[in-house]
């Protein structure tokens, strides 16, 4: 995705970044008992099924 500011530029790696970034936080906060497995599954459904960039619309 181009930049609106000229001279910035993301890494090629920004994506599989993030996701290692999320991964570690994810199993940090299940391991320290924060969250399960089932939360992540089911507050990611929410965000897949009940909200989205759209539904602002509504």
């Amino acid at each position: 995705m181009p930049s609106n500011y000229p001279g910035f530029k993301y890494g090629a790696d920004r994506e599989a970044v993030s996701a290692a970034k999320v991964k570690a936080l994810e199993s940090l906060l299940i391991e320290k008992g924060i969250i399960t497995g089932d939360t992540v599954d089911n507050i990611l459904g929410y965000f897949e099924t009940q909200m989205g960039h759209l539904m602002g619309q509504n």
